[in-house]
C-alpha cells in the first residue's frame, strides 16, 4: 500500500478537497493494478518513475491517462519531498526547468516601487503588457484562464515562435511551492497539446533558495515585478 495518509497530509495544503479524493482514488487504483507505487520508485528512482508512467499507458481514454500522469507526478513531488535529506524542490532539474533570472522589469519603475495586492489586478496587468515580458508574447487563452490536471494556469501564451508559455503569477513573495506549481502546469499542458512549453514564474520577490533552485532548471524563467502610481489633473 503507497503512503496514502501522509499523501493526503502533504496534498490538503496544496489542492482542494475534491482533487485530493481525486488522486487518491487514482493513486489506490495504480498501487493495486501496478505492484506499489512505494516498491515501484525505490525500483527505478524518482527519474524512472518519471519515465515510466510518461510512457506507460494506463487508459485508453486520453483523459483519464492524462489525469493519471498528473496524479503520479505529484506522488513524485510527494515522494521526492518526503525524504529525509531531501530538499522540497531539489530534484526538479530533470523536469521543464527554470533559467533564474529578474530582468527585465515588467513594469516602469518608480520613485518607491509596491507589491500589488490581488493576483487578479497583477494578471490584468501582466496581459496588458505581455510584450513586455517578453517581445512577440501574445494570448493563447482567449483572455481567460485555462484549467489542466493540477489547476488553473493564469495566463497561456505563445511566443514569437509560436510555442506555448505558461506563466503563473503571486502577489508579494513567491510563497513555498510555487516552483512545484507552475512546472506542473507546464507539464500538463505539454501532456495535453504535445508540444515542448516554456513558463514564466512572476513574483514580488523570490528567495534565494528559489534562485538557486532555478539555476538547476532551463525552460521556465523568474521574474519580478514593480510598478508605480500616475496622477492626472482633473479638468473641468
Amino acid at each position: 500500500m503507497f503512503r496514502k495518509e501522509a499523501f493526503r497530509r502533504w496534498a490538503t495544503s496544496r489542492l482542494s478537497p475534491n482533487s485530493v479524493t481525486s488522486y487518491i482514488s487514482s493513486l489506490n487504483h495504480v498501487d493495486r493494478v501496478y505492484g506499489g507505487l512505494d516498491a515501484k520508485l525505490k525500483e527505478l528512482g524518482p527519474s524512472g518513475f518519471k519515465k515510466w508512467y510518461k510512457t506507460e499507458n494506463f487508459s485508453s481514454d486520453r483523459k483519464t491517462l492524462t489525469n493519471t500522469r498528473a496524479h503520479l507526478r505529484k506522488y513524485r513531488e510527494f515522494h521526492i519531498e518526503t525524504q529525509q535529506s531531501g530538499e522540497p524542490e531539489s530534484d526538479f532539474h530533470d523536469e521543464i526547468g527554470v533559467e533564474a533570472t529578474t530582468e527585465p522589469q515588467l513594469f516602469p519603475p518608480g520613485k518607491e516601487p509596491r507589491i500589488f495586492q490581488l493576483e487578479q489586478d497583477l494578471q490584468a496587468a501582466v496581459r496588458a503588457q505581455l510584450d513586455k515580458l517578453e517581445p512577440g508574447l501574445v494570448e493563447d487563452d482567449g483572455g481567460r484562464e485555462i484549467s489542466v490536471a493540477t489547476g488553473r494556469i493564469d495566463i497561456v501564451a505563445r511566443d514569437k515562435d509560436g510555442k506555448p508559455v505558461a506563466i503563473e503569477l503571486k502577489a508579494g513573495p513567491c510563497p513555498t511551492g510555487a516552483l512545484e506549481q507552475v512546472l506542473g502546469y507546464a507539464a500538463d499542458l505539454e501532456d495535453e497539446r504535445g508540444e515542448e512549453v516554456r513558463a514564466y514564474l512572476i513574483a514580488g520577490s523570490f528567495s534565494d533558495r528559489t534562485r538557486a533552485a532555478a539555476r538547476r532548471m532551463t525552460g521556465l524563467e523568474l521574474r519580478t515585478y514593480e510598478f508605480s502610481l500616475r496622477f492626472n489633473a482633473l479638468t473641468d
